[in-house]
Order: C-alpha cells, then structure tokens, then sequence
C-alpha cells in the first residue's frame, strides 16, 4: 500500500477483508442436491486408486446401497444438520459442552460393548461374501468377440 492512505482507509479495508474472509464460502454441488453423500467421494476415489482396495470400495459401496437404514441416516443427518446449525450459531459454547457431555457418556456407557460380536459377524460375513463373490465371479465376454 502506498503511504498517501489514511489509517481510516487502511482500518476500512483490513475489516472489509476480515468480514469477506469469515463469510461462508458459496456451497458447490458437492454434498447437496441429488448427492448427498458426495462429500465422502474424494475419499472414496482416493481409496480405489490404491493397490486391491478397489474392490474392497467397490463392495462396501454396493453394500451400503442396499441398507434399509441408509435413507434413514441420510434424513436424520440433514434434520440434525438444519436443527444444530442455528443453535451452533446462536450458542456454539453450549453447543460444545453438550457435545463434550454426550462424549463423555459415551465412554462411560461404552454402547460397543452391548453388541455380542459373534452375532454380528454371523450376521454380516454372509452379505459381504455375496458381494465379493459378485465382484469376483466370470466377466460376461465382449460384445462383438466370439469364444475359439
């Protein structure tokens, strides 16, 4: 900056660029609209790039898609999401101690620990050996080619 400006016009513009820095940035496409699990698509495509865990993705992916609970947990994140975020605006110190209350509980209850995990494996290892063995089983031959 030149020497010429006043300490006022410095202060008016170091607040402008205070205030245009803590505004919201404008929401993209990603996690809104007809996708909203698109913020968890980096990381997956991150992932798949690795060596054999693309189809480790790929079948977590298509099991995922089948749970009846995933619309569920999609429509109770997106109400808490529109419920929290005006109390976290209004009150984000109540916000962060209840949060910490709620942490706190969960240590001390330990939930994981209620579920017997024999019948959890019985449950899952028949559904994710379904899913690899269709990722897994003879790729139909390309259109076009005939076997020899």
């Amino acid at each position: 900056m030149s020497q010429d400006v006043s300490p006022c016009e410095r202060l008016a513009a170091s607040r402008e660029r205070l205030r245009q820095a803590m505004q919201q940035p404008p929401r993209t496409g990603v996690g809104t609209g007809s996708n909203p699990e698109g913020l968890l698509g980096g990381l997956l495509g991150h992932l798949q790039t690795g060596p054999g865990l693309g189809l480790v993705v790929d079948v977590l992916q298509a099991w995922w898609q089948k749970q009846p609970m995933r619309m569920a947990l999609l429509l109770g994140s997106e109400t808490s999401k529109m419920l929290l975020q005006p109390v976290a605006q209004r009150h984000p110190y109540t916000l962060v101690l209840a949060a910490a209350a709620l942490g706190g509980l969960t240590v001390v209850l330990r939930p994981w620990r209620w579920i017997s995990t024999p019948a959890l494996l019985a449950g899952l290892m028949p559904q994710i050996l379904s899913e690899v063995m269709k990722h897994l089983g003879p790729k139909p031959p390309a259109s076009g080619t005939a076997p020899k």
